[in-house]
């Protein structure tokens, strides 16, 4: 799992190094079996987020959408995962390998992901129940970049000052900023998430009406990963750094991350699976690319 992490008096802190899972300043010895699964999810994962990527934005219009800029914006995290693995992976190899801070990186990524899920409900909710208001694709797909943009910037500078923030103070204060990061980067958001999707049922009618949906498909797809991977995770850790004697070893700890990792591979899959207007997209850019020309896509994604 992720190694080296920068901030001096988080080095100085065994139980909060314990509690986020990671092992600092010395190499982590995985074993052969889980260094191979490691790179297993590094080969499957790093090409299949970059070819969603290069689907959506080599495209044409119809492919240019708000709700396709939040997958964007869980891609990016996935990449960010990929590469802090292979790092990882690499470190125990190459001696002067680039060191990265793997706390800092699973806190950027789980707080990028769950802003990304509330925008996205925020935007099936008006799809679903203002329609009149949605704006059109052009408009939508500018605004949707703009949002990941600044989802990105609030991400990196909340995970960024939590860190500083938690590992300034004694362990009893560090237990309730990490308390109330989670309660602001977990429960609320998951309220909000739970709230918008009751109003969207009760609007539609029932879920089938809404599950007819293809961007409503995915929103789903992509939350049912969070609250599969680095919700637990996040849970795991808090517990661990609250009550570390109560439960919650480092190997379950471990074992939550390895599931962080798993999703960065299992995202772009399920996205293909659950989204008819991607595959179409797909198909089309690949008979292009060999046909020698572009990508006639004419679907419109709702």
């Amino acid at each position: 799992m992720p190694t080296y992490i920068e901030f001096e008096l988080l080095n100085n802190n065994e139980i909060a190094n314990r509690s986020l899972g990671f092992v600092v300043g010395e190499e982590n010895s995985d074993g052969y079996l889980l260094t191979i699964l490691r790179l297993a999810i590094v080969s499957l994962g790093l090409p299949l987020n970059l070819v969603v990527v290069a689907v959506i934005i080599g495209s044409n219009r119809s492919m240019r959408t708000a709700s396709n800029c939040y997958v964007i914006s869980i891609v990016i995290s996935n990449l960010i995962v990929t590469v802090q693995i292979l790092l990882d992976v690499l470190k125990q190899w190459i001696k002067f390998c680039f060191h990265t801070n793997g706390v800092y990186v699973a806190y950027l990524t789980l707080e990028a992901s769950v802003l990304t899920l509330v925008i996205f409900a925020l935007e099936r909710y008006v799809a679903h129940c203002h329609p009149k208001s949605q704006p059109g694709p052009d408009f939508g797909f500018s605004q949707g970049a703009k949002g990941v943009l600044v989802i990105w910037a609030m991400a990196a500078t909340f995970a960024a000052m939590e860190l500083n923030l938690k590992f300034h103070f004694l362990t009893s204060i560090q237990g309730l900023i990490f308390l109330a990061s989670t309660a602001m980067f977990l429960f609320l958001p998951t309220l909000v998430i739970i709230t918008l999707g009751t109003f969207v049922l009760i609007d539609t009618g029932s879920f089938e009406n809404t599950a007819e949906n293809d961007a409503t498909r995915v929103f789903v797809a992509l939350a049912a990963v969070f609250y599969v991977s680095m919700a637990p995770y996040r849970m795991v850790s808090l517990v661990r750094f609250m009550a570390p004697t109560l439960c919650c070893s480092q190997t379950i700890l471990d074992a939550s991350y390895l599931i962080v990792e798993l999703s960065a591979a299992v995202n772009p899959i399920l996205y293909a699976l659950v989204s008819r207007h991607f595959r179409a997209a797909f198909k089309e850019t690949l008979y292009g690319f060999f046909a020698g020309r572009g990508p006639t896509i004419t679907t419109q994604i709702l």
